[in-house]
């Protein structure tokens, strides 16, 4: 019950939250916009000692041309309510192949966590499906959907 109560709480922090977020865990998170398409609070995990929730970072691409960005975070929560951001990743081959992210599921478990990603590929105009393992904050897998 209590994990479930702080993932409220995140949620609704998140809504009243700046749309700006000064996460500097890493280059690549200090680079984010604040444009973006989707954030979205997702599992729960556990490593060394430490444990929080996964937050997943849609941002929208520079132009309409450009590509959306993902990033998968590992978020801590403090006594007092402060998140921090503990690790944070950007899947770089989704803004390299150019899709855009129409939509996700995610799904989390003592391995990591999981997305099921929905894209439309600009060059085709087609929708596409791709599954994504995140195993740790250096270790992933990406690729197209076995279903």
């Amino acid at each position: 019950m209590l994990k479930y109560a702080f993932l409220v709480c995140v949620a609704v922090a998140t809504t009243f939250a700046s749309p700006a977020f000064s996460d500097t865990i890493s280059s690549g998170t200090a680079a984010m916009s604040d444009d973006f398409h989707d954030i979205r609070y997702s599992g729960t995990w556990n490593r060394d000692g430490r444990s929080g929730v996964y937050r997943i970072v849609v941002e929208n691409g520079d132009s309409a041309a450009a590509a959306d960005r993902l990033f998968v975070q590992w978020m801590t929560q403090d006594n007092s309510g402060q998140e921090t951001v503990e690790n944070s990743i950007e899947i770089s081959e989704i803004a390299a192949w150019g899709l855009d992210i129409v939509d996700y599921v995610s799904e989390s478990d003592s391995e990591g966590l999981v997305l099921f990603i929905d894209v439309i590929n600009p060059r085709t105009n087609f929708g596409e499906e791709y599954e994504l393992f995140v195993f740790g904050p250096n270790e992933y897998r990406l690729g197209t959907s076995t279903n």
